[in-house]
Parts: structure tokens; C-alpha cells; sequence
């Protein structure tokens, strides 16, 4: 929900391109979204946050954390993702259950 310069953003999957069928590989409209660079694309792709079915940002509740990250953690914790769409719903689904800690 923050705006960053372009050149701090990447293009993220939401399920890891090495586990993704060559159909998964092609549909870019819905398995990629932009992350900042500066927390939120290493936070998801680590598993302390997910996408739930609703579309809202949930945090890992397993003690793994800082003290500074459980903060940021909290920032997003139930935020709405702006980019959740049925079609990322099975991207977020598989990411939510093979990849967050819980």
C-alpha cells in the first residue's frame, strides 16, 4: 500500500517459478505482482506472511521473528492485498500451505 520508485520494485511469484508447470510459467498475468525490494518480497518469499482466500495479509505466528520484524509483520497483518484476484487465488493458496510458517 506504499509507493517506492520503480527501480525498487520487482516482479515476485507467488509460487516459486521452480515448482510452477510450463502453464503456470506462461500465465504472467496472475502469477507474478510487484513487491518492494525493501521487506516485502524477501518476507513473503521466506513464508512470514501469506495471502489468505479472503485477500488479506497473514503473519507467521511461530516465533522465528525480531523484535523489528515482528513489528513490520504487524504493519501488514490484515491488509488487503491490492492485487488478490480469483485467477492468484490458487498461486496464493499453494504459497499459504508450501511455503508460510504459520
Amino acid at each position: 500500500g506504499k509507493k517506492f520508485p520503480a527501480s525498487l520494485l520487482r516482479t515476485s511469484h507467488l509460487k516459486r517459478r521452480s515448482e510452477c508447470s510450463n502453464k503456470e510459467k506462461r500465465d504472467q498475468e496472475n502469477i507474478v505482482m510487484l513487491m518492494c525490494e525493501s521487506g516485502c518480497d524477501a518476507m513473503y518469499e521466506r513464508g512470514y506472511f501469506t495471502i489468505t482466500d479472503d485477500g488479506k495479509v497473514a503473519i507467521t505466528k511461530n516465533g522465528l521473528t525480531t523484535l523489528d520484524l515482528r513489528r513490520k509483520l504487524k504493519e501488514l497483518n490484515g491488509r488487503k492485498c491490492r492485487t488478490y484476484s480469483k485467477n492468484r487465488k490458487p498461486y496464493f493458496e499453494w504459497h499459504r500451505t508450501t511455503v508460510f510458517l504459520g
